[in-house]
């Protein structure tokens, strides 16, 4: 029998060098952040606590740090933290951009990197999110981020068990008690050979309503325990956009469900496309308001201290 794979302990992970491979996943880094700090303390305090100053954190909290952290701040965050079993370090350590040298290095019998396509999906889905969190910081929106709708947000449960998939959730100021749950769909079809055809978007798209088959099975069965919830999925392809405009459109849905349509180069969302539900109700897109400011400025980011 193989033997299982070793546990390691925090003060075992630590001593592991680690490298910038993805990027930094800047909501999830203020998530940990915030949970570290608890309940009981300013986050100046707990800045204070770590041995960085203010400035430090709150670039952090308002999204500012285009760079990882630096590891030793990352462990003094864990080490001062109200409950630091609640912070994994390789987690915490992912959120920050950053993974184990020897995990990012290893390969298999043919000398191919094994985790180079984790490592690229992981750096879609963050980019993803960060954008998301752009467009909603320019406009001057307050908001709360989750890190997936069942873990953390009480909503009417199921009577028959349907679960909903989540990727994460925000409550965008704005809209009311509605929680707006995200499905992150990286696949990129438009430069694939033979897609004329729209195959390929094809596929992207009716896996992803099959994967999320009990969210729509809720929404037909019982409509009402969806009433505080908002279901936008997210795609970084115009052809796999387009495909899920004529699927959606040819379903009846009774919650509030969108596409949201992100180009990660130039770092923008392009168009969110609201489905109109059975009683004529149609949720405004936030991205149609002007965006108040440009987000940010990476010349004044630092990686901590």
């Amino acid at each position: 029998m193989a033997d299982r794979k070793t546990i390691k302990t925090y003060e075992e992970e630590k001593q592991e060098p680690y490298v910038q491979a993805i990027e930094p996943d800047r909501m999830k880094l203020k998530y940990y952040l915030n949970k570290a700090k608890g309940l009981g303390r300013t986050m100046s305090e707990f800045a204070k606590d770590c041995g960085v100053s203010p400035a430090t954190f709150s670039r952090v909290m308002h999204e500012k740090n285009r760079r990882p952290l630096a590891p030793e701040l990352i462990q003094s965050i864990i080490e001062h933290a109200e409950n630091p079993d609640e912070l994994p370090y390789r987690q915490v350590m992912k959120a920050n951009g950053m993974v184990p040298l020897e995990k990012h290095e290893s390969t298999d019998r043919n000398g191919h990197r094994d985790y180079e396509y984790e490592e690229r999906e992981y750096t879609k889905i963050a980019k993803i999110k960060n954008i998301i969190e752009d467009e909603i910081t320019a406009r001057h929106l307050m908001h709360l981020f989750y890190d997936r709708l069942d873990h953390e947000i009480k909503i009417e449960k199921s009577e028959n068990r349907l679960n909903i998939m989540s990727d994460f959730a925000l409550r965008v100021e704005g809209y009311s008690d509605m929680f707006w749950n995200f499905l992150l769909i990286t696949d990129e079809v438009s430069g694939k050979r033979n897609n004329n055809d729209g195959r390929y978007s094809k596929m992207a798209v009716n896996r992803t309503i099959g994967l999320n088959a009990e969210f729509f099975l809720r929404d037909a069965w019982e409509p009402e325990s969806l009433e505080k919830v908002k279901q936008t999925f997210v795609v970084i392809d115009e052809e796999v956009f387009k495909e899920f405009e004529k699927k959606i459109k040819k379903i009846k849905v009774n919650s509030y469900i969108s596409v949201l349509l992100i180009d990660i180069n130039t770092e923008r969302a392009v168009k969110e496309q609201q489905f109109e539900r059975n009683d004529g109700k149609v949720m405004k897109s936030i991205f149609d308001e002007e965006r108040i400011e440009e987000y940010g400025n990476p010349e004044e980011d630092q990686a901590g201290e």
